[in-house]
């Protein structure tokens, strides 16, 4: 009995760490940069949302940047928090926040008047 407990245990205990292992990493060919899966999520957030703020910064000669604000351990999943916005004058000023869920990869922005996270779909 004991032998068919061990290698379950094992396995149920390497199934739940899969979680923490690192984050995928590639390299960004024109840069040389090392971009995770959830900066390319980012990037594309970017690129495609219709954001008032965001559209008229990706025309403008200021780079959009970005920044991870922290992780957000919720009841239902756990969440990757990243500012974005850019720089002025030394100062990072953001111009909206996104969440990103670990598990699904799912993208939501964070609507500051009703405190609540709507889901981004594109």
């Amino acid at each position: 009995m004991q032998k068919v407990i061990i290698p379950l245990f094992l396995g149920f205990l390497a199934l739940n760490c899969k979680e923490s292992k690192r984050p995928d990493v590639k390299i960004d060919i024109v840069s040389n940069e090392k971009i995770t899966w959830f900066d390319s999520l980012v990037l594309k957030y970017i690129n495609q949302t219709d954001d008032t703020l965001l559209k008229l910064a990706r025309n403008d000669t200021i780079p959009v940047d970005w920044m991870l604000d922290g992780i957000e351990n919720t009841d239902t999943a756990k969440y990757f928090v990243f500012q974005i916005g850019h720089y002025f004058e030394h100062n990072f000023i953001a111009d909206k926040w996104i969440y990103i869920d670990s598990i699904t990869r799912y993208i939501y922005e964070y609507d500051l008047p009703k405190d609540s996270l709507i889901r981004w779909s594109k």
